[in-house]
């Protein structure tokens, strides 16, 4: 076990497989056989080893980089247009059927694809963006909503603040991708 899973587990107050219980027993010790007499306990205590992600696969969990949601569409052009005039995105690279939209901030980046193109598993290619809704965490949310308002943009759920200090409220693109701005207290 690295020092790493060391520290995180005596943190958590978990013991690492192999190391003794409070009683001094070994966790690794063979199993009683079907005739031996049943131990004889105090109390009865639960057995929780966890094991590092190392331990099972060998190898460090998954580097992410970058995320980027990847939306189909019917018309990417009216998606590219209202996430860069209204969400501040910016084109990165764009082809016929496809573009991918950025951000210097933290946002996730946005690749638009046109229902029905070639790229995509045919039993993903008459799908649309649905269900689905892309939030963003942003500070000023009553400025911002007065600022779409003004650039026209329709206020699909009107700004409001849940009883857990959340305010939010969602636009929704021209392909009907809906995007929630959140401001928490």
């Amino acid at each position: 076990m690295d020092a790493h899973s060391e520290t995180r587990c005596g943190r958590l107050g978990v013991r690492s497989p192999g190391q003794p219980t409070a009683d001094g027993a070994d966790p690794r010790r063979a199993l009683p056989a079907a005739d031996d007499p049943p131990p004889q306990r105090a109390a009865r205590q639960p057995l929780i080893a966890v094991r590092p992600y190392t331990e099972f696969s060998g190898r460090n969990p998954l580097k992410i980089n970058a995320s980027t949601l990847s939306l189909t569409v019917d018309d990417v052009a009216a998606s590219h247009a209202f996430f860069t005039k209204h969400l501040g995105y910016s084109e990165e690279v764009a082809a016929e059927g496809f573009a991918k939209l950025t951000r210097d901030d933290d946002a996730v980046d946005v690749v638009l694809l046109q229902r029905g193109i070639e790229i995509l598993p045919p039993e993903q290619r008459d799908q649309r963006a649905a269900g689905l809704i892309l939030a963003f965490t942003i500070s000023g949310i009553e400025a911002e909503e007065q600022r779409l308002r003004s650039e026209g943009v329709t206020i699909s759920m009107p700004l409001r603040e849940e009883p857990w200090g959340e305010k939010l409220f969602q636009v929704t693109d021209p392909n009907g991708v809906v995007v929630q701005l959140v401001e928490w207290a």
